[in-house]
C-alpha cells in the first residue's frame, strides 16, 4: 500500500505543477464589455456615468448590500471623483474607482482598486441619431495564477451579467424619465 500511496502522492503533485505551469501560459490581460442602445442623446446619459454617486443609481453591485459604506471624495463629477467602498459581502467587498480621464457626452475611463492588480472601466458613448450606444468596458491585468484562472473560468460571465444587469438599470431610468 506505501507504494501505490506514494506514486498517487507523486501523480497529484504533477498534476497540480502542470496546472501552475500552464495558468502562467493563460493570458495576464483580460477584456470584458457589454452594450446597450439607450433612447437618449448623449447628454442625458453623461451625467450618469461621469459622477460616482449617479453611478451607485444604477450600478448592479450597490443594492446587493444595503450596509455597504460608500465614502466620496473629490468632485462631484468628472476626473478626481473617487469613491471608496467597504462591505462584508464578498460579492461586493472592498474597493475604490476613480474618474481618470473625462470627454462630455463622450468617454469616461476610471481606476478601479479591487485589491488585485491595475484595472480601468470605460464608458463610451457614441450617438445614433436620437439614440446613444452605451459600452460599459472592463480591463484588467491579472497577475497571479488564481487571477489568471479566474479571468478564464468567471470573469467574462460574472462581470458580463452584471455589466449587462447595470446597463438595463440605467436604459429603463432614462427611458422612463421622458
Amino acid at each position: 500500500m506505501g507504494l501505490f500511496l506514494r506514486r498517487l502522492f507523486i501523480a497529484l503533485a504533477f498534476v497540480l505543477l502542470m496546472i501552475g505551469i500552464y495558468g502562467y501560459t493563460l493570458p495576464k490581460e483580460k477584456h470584458v464589455e457589454r452594450s446597450i442602445t439607450i433612447n437618449q442623446p448623449a447628454s442625458v446619459i453623461f451625467p450618469m456615468v461621469n459622477n460616482l454617486k449617479k453611478f451607485n443609481e444604477w450600478s448592479p453591485w450597490t443594492g446587493i448590500d444595503p450596509n455597504t459604506q460608500f465614502t466620496f471624495s473629490g468632485p462631484d463629477d468628472g476626473v478626481g471623483a473617487n469613491v471608496t467602498w467597504a462591505s462584508e459581502n464578498r460579492a461586493v467587498g472592498n474597493g475604490s474607482q476613480k474618474i481618470i480621464e473625462s470627454r462630455p457626452n463622450e468617454f469616461v475611463k476610471t481606476e478601479l482598486n479591487l485589491g488585485g492588480g491595475p484595472a480601468h472601466a470605460q464608458f463610451i458613448l457614441q450617438e445614433q441619431g436620437d439614440q446613444t450606444e452605451v459600452t460599459w468596458a472592463f480591463d484588467a491585468t491579472l497577475d497571479g495564477i488564481l487571477e489568471r484562472y479566474f479571468g478564464l473560468l468567471a470573469m467574462e460571465k460574472m462581470l458580463g451579467d452584471a455589466y449587462d444587469q447595470g446597463l438595463q438599470t440605467l436604459k429603463k431610468q432614462l427611458e422612463n424619465d421622458d
